[in-house]
């Protein structure tokens, strides 16, 4: 009975202490509840400095995916963005329209002008 004796306080220590795969589990849960919670700081502030970004497009569980499709978003929406102000160059004229060049002219030549109107 001797013997018995030191194997229920080993057992009752083992029950009140975690042991080292507990504590190994612990923390690899709060350092992937930290990664979740960086990897959602991320995706706000780049969503933040690019609004016109989808947040479908930023999707990731870790930061290097977010990251990688960050880049993958914003080429595409650099292009997009070519493409359009390429588009709309020739359409809308940068700036007020040109006026004709004013020459001087004589009061005989604006009364003229101005009777052949009518």
């Amino acid at each position: 009975m001797d013997e018995r004796e030191p194997e229920a306080s080993e057992a009752e220590a083992t029950d009140t202490e975690p042991s080292e795969a507990d504590l190994l589990r612990q923390e690899l849960e709060a350092s992937r509840a930290n990664e979740r919670e960086a990897v959602a700081r991320l995706r706000a502030a780049l969503l933040a400095g690019e609004p016109a970004l989808d947040p479908e497009m930023l999707g990731g569980e870790t930061l290097a995916e977010v990251e990688g499709n960050y880049r993958r978003a914003l080429a595409v929406l650099t292009k997009l963005r070519e493409q359009v102000a390429k588009e709309t160059a020739g359409r809308i004229p940068a700036g007020a329209p040109g006026r004709a060049k004013h020459t001087p002219r004589t009061p005989f030549e604006k009364i003229r002008a101005g009777l052949e109107g009518k």
